[in-house]
């Protein structure tokens, strides 16, 4: 596949420059001769890799070595000279060149550096994008704990008792593990209410128990094994909670074995729900009679906490698969598609943009869409792109395009705004009605 990036040749030397250029363009790169600085200036933004003589008429090699750098971090260098010293190289390399060659170069050693230098861009640049990605998520996740802390300061102007309960919210919180929640919370609830053991299940769509976490006070643990017809049964049975003052007395349904073992003496039970739909239950025990009459409100506030990270988490599955579909779909739609950001630089496309550019969607983000679909690093003539950041409306033109071999090529920029008016990003769509209707 030909390379399109763009690999400036910085030679004031014709035959050198030639020499270069030859090299590269017959190993399908996309070489420019910069014989003159001034004019090459606007390339470097765009610029994947620069061959750099150290000695030139106009400007230094170091000199240009600094602006590149300055420009396009994410660029490399290879600095080429006929006059090699050690102070030099030293120099260049610590200013971020990638190697230094000394003439005449040898055109296997040359290629070489240059696919070494291009695999350190791109690692590079994947870097940078998984730390933009890493961006966002904590930008997810400094929303959800505003949200939940405005949530837990809601209930404690409700409740004054809770306050004590909700100083580990924060903690429990932090795991979208609704069982993690609870190894947090279950101690909590159990020194408020007194219970001597309590326990947090989740359980499937057929109700069987999947995952449990269980908590034991002043008591010496056991081990419980769940039952067809027992006490949360009964809970799916009526929908509703189970306030039991003295399990010694209950018949239907009779406590579980371990519990009876255990001495304990009273039950509350709740389930967590969902759309009226149970994914939990929270069980409480005390070795005491009636333990828990009193703080029925206080039980049922922290099934509700407890009720939120598994709200979340399923929240998050609901999301992540319509992210799936709508992917789908996108990418699935005949126009090519582009996200860009104010830079006009790529940070998503579609399947369609991908052929019609013929770079692997991957190797997209952070290039310019104007670089790929027109060969110019600068937006053409009548860019529809700039009239909407003139109107902060979407903008269309119909062109010709022979860069990419297209007679009539439709191209339409939608301005994306942010709740103040403000324009954050850009989507770019690229149709073709030879594509659609060949």
């Amino acid at each position: 596949m030909e390379n399109k990036e763009v690999i400036l040749i910085f030679e004031d030397d014709e035959s050198q420059a030639t020499t270069l250029y030859d090299i590269l363009s017959n190993h399908g790169y996309y070489p420019v001769i910069a014989d003159n600085f001034t004019r090459a200036q606007p390339l470097l933004p765009s610029t994947a890799l620069a061959l750099i003589d150290l000695r030139l008429s106009e400007k230094s090699g170091i000199d240009i070595l600094q602006e590149l750098k300055q420009a396009n971090p994410a660029a490399e260098a290879i600095i080429i000279t006929g006059f090699a010293d050690t102070k030099s190289a030293i120099e260049s390399l610590n200013l971020g060149a990638y190697a230094y060659l000394e003439k005449p170069v040898d055109p296997e050693k040359l290629l070489f550096l240059i696919k070494k230098a291009l695999d350190r861009r791109t690692l590079y640049l994947a870097v940078q994008r998984r730390e933009q990605e890493i961006k966002g998520l904590n930008v997810i996740a400094s929303d959800i704990l505003n949200e939940r802390v405005l949530l837990m300061e809601e209930a404690e102007e409700k409740e004054k008792r809770l306050a004590r309960l909700y100083q580990g919210i924060n903690l429990a919180f932090h795991s979208l593990d609704p069982l993690e929640a609870g190894k947090e919370l279950l101690p909590l609830i159990s020194e408020i209410t007194g219970a001597n053991y309590a326990s947090l299940t989740l359980v499937g769509q057929d109700l069987s128990e999947e995952k449990r976490t269980d908590y034991f006070r002043e008591i010496k643990p056991f081990e419980i094994q769940p039952r067809a017809r027992g006490m949360r049964h009964e809970i799916l049975r009526t929908g509703q909670p189970l306030i039991i003052p003295d399990l010694t007395k209950q018949i239907n349904p009779a406590p579980n074995p371990a519990i009876s073992a255990a001495s304990l003496k009273s039950l509350a039970g709740f389930p967590l729900k969902i759309k009226d739909t149970i994914y939990a239950f929270l069980f409480l025990y005390s070795l005491e009679e009636d333990a828990f009459a009193q703080h029925e409100e206080i039980i049922a506030s922290f099934a509700d906490l407890c009720a939120i990270p598994l709200r979340t988490t399923l929240y998050f599955r609901e999301a992540e698969k319509a992210r799936h579909i709508w992917e789908s779909a996108i990418d699935n739609m005949r126009p090519g598609m582009v996200l860009m950001d104010r830079d006009r630089r790529i940070l998503k496309a579609n399947k369609a943009f991908s052929q019609m550019v013929r770079m692997p969607s991957d190797d997209l983000f952070g290039k310019k869409a104007c670089t790929l679909v027109h060969g110019c690093p600068e937006p053409i003539k009548d860019c529809p792109m700039e009239k909407a950041c003139q109107t902060g409306e979407p903008a269309l033109i119909t062109t010709k395009e022979p860069f990419l071999n297209i007679k009539k090529l439709q191209l339409r920029v939608i301005p994306i705004k942010e709740a103040d008016g403000n324009i954050s990003h850009f989507l770019h769509t690229f149709l073709d009605p030879k594509a659609l209707y060949p």
